[in-house]
């Protein structure tokens, strides 16, 4: 056993490809958020299994309009996260925000379908923010 803030520190320093559980470790009383660009029912659940197996408290699912049957993303999400979060690209920031606020230490909020494109670069930075802004 290593201590989970250790555990959370060498996730975070660890560089996966882009767009692919990029995990952003919470201070204090924040959750953790990981970034993930899962766009088909498969990779959703192959990122919400893999998180479920880390998790010492809840796990939030923020599904911002992905590809895909998003009915059939919606079943995975349902099925395999505490609380999921449907939105569009527009309203993103809104469900993100929500989802954080309700979230706590060891708590993890996945912000899934998200990481693509223009959003990608910034996503970090904004998600960064909008924990900061929840604490």
């Amino acid at each position: 056993g290593m201590p989970w803030a250790r555990v959370m520190h060498q996730v975070e320093i660890m560089r996966p490809l882009p767009g692919r559980m990029n995990c952003l470790a919470g201070e204090g009383r924040q959750p953790t958020a990981v970034i993930d660009h899962a766009r088909t029912p498969a990779e959703l659940e192959e990122v919400l299994m893999t998180l479920r197996g880390h998790l010492h408290g809840r796990l939030y699912c923020v599904l911002v309009g992905a590809g895909g049957s998003r009915e059939d993303l919606a079943r995975v999400g349902h099925a395999l996260a505490d609380r999921l979060f449907e939105t569009t690209r527009r309203r993103r920031s809104q469900a993100i925000r929500e989802a954080l606020r309700l979230a706590g230490p060891g708590d993890i909020v996945l912000i899934a379908g998200a990481a693509r494109g223009r959003w990608l670069q910034r996503g970090e930075a904004e998600v960064r923010s909008l924990m900061e802004e929840a604490a």
